[in-house]
């Protein structure tokens, strides 16, 4: 109670005794379990703060906010902010055009007067829900509004909703009009099923699993494979060897990964995957794009550009 003193009183000590005393022997002395349990909680307060465990803990403070974290969420409150305005001057102005009706005719009089829709209010808008969708991950991640566990893993919790994915994209099918192999929607067909195969198995905590582990790294090997050849199929068949296409690739790839560094406070290699396919769409960049740029229209009847292509590859 005295706030210059530096002694902490460790409360949980009473609840632990009033849950273990009915194991006490002669209803005096509590038993060894409730001594242990102290301990672990001592431990957990003193060393939590140091090893960060993984799997989170009651006993781990929240990390303090840096100032690119500040920032962030000074910058997506203003737009908020922004946005609301916009909303709230354009809804008087919608209340100010609404048609009125004419007594001596009894007809209604419209208003051609219609508010174009600017760029900013686009863009306040579009920052807006990214705001609101970063706040929804730091407090799930970084926040500890919520309990954190530990997944243990059954084969019920992994397999079950795969087979009900399965199920289900039974009674969902389309006909396609491309006939090559590997065309642009069987490929992205193949991603979405291992998007979903992947996202059970980290919701499920199926790592622990050594075959389920094993298959799905397969997967990722896939996916990386997928990622290159759509890059190399584009470039192979457009020719489009642009700044504007690196640029859009980049954009499009890291957007929502350097967002997330900066609110979640995590490095760039945490995010392993984006890092891995973003340099090797570099890699196939500028093994295409060097001297000489070879594309299938160049090729197409030439052995000796596909021999080209191959010594680049």
């Amino acid at each position: 109670r005295n706030s210059k003193s530096n002694v902490k009183m460790f409360s949980v000590s009473k609840l632990i005794a009033q849950e273990t005393i009915m194991e006490s022997l002669d209803g005096l002395h509590l038993p060894e379990s409730s001594r242990e349990t102290s301990a672990m909680i001592l431990m957990n307060v003193c060393c939590n703060k140091i090893l960060k465990p993984v799997d989170g803990s009651c006993c781990q403070p929240r990390p303090p906010l840096t100032l690119i974290q500040k920032l962030a969420a000074c910058f997506f409150t203003l737009s908020i902010i922004g946005y609301l305005i916009f909303y709230i001057i354009h809804r008087n102005a919608h209340r100010k055009n609404k048609p009125c009706t004419d007594l001596e005719s009894g007809e209604e009089k419209k208003n051609i007067i219609n508010t174009p829709v600017s760029p900013l209010e686009i863009l306040l808008q579009s920052f807006c829900k990214l705001g609101l969708i970063m706040a929804y991950f730091y407090m799930c991640d970084r926040a500890n509004l919520f309990m954190k566990e530990n997944k243990f893993y059954t084969h019920s919790t992994f397999f079950i909703p795969i087979i009900y994915i399965l199920v289900l994209g039974v009674f969902y099918n389309e006909n396609t009009k491309e006939t090559k192999v590997l065309n642009r929607e069987q490929t992205d067909e193949w991603k979405g099923w291992m998007q979903l195969v992947i996202l059970i198995y980290h919701i499920s905590g199926a790592s622990t699993f050594l075959p389920v582990y094993m298959h799905i790294r397969v997967l990722v090997a896939a996916y990386l494979f997928q990622t290159g050849y759509g890059h190399f199929s584009y470039f192979w068949i457009k020719g489009d060897f642009g700044i504007h296409r690196v640029c859009q690739v980049l954009f499009r790839l890291n957007f929502l990964v350097v967002v997330l560094c900066i609110v979640m406070d995590r490095p760039y290699q945490f995010y392993y995957f984006v890092p891995l396919v973003t340099v090797w769409f570099m890699v196939i960049y500028v093994t295409l794009a060097l001297w000489p740029q070879i594309i299938q229209k160049k090729a197409n009847g030439n052995c000796f550009w596909h021999f080209g292509l191959l010594l680049k590859l």
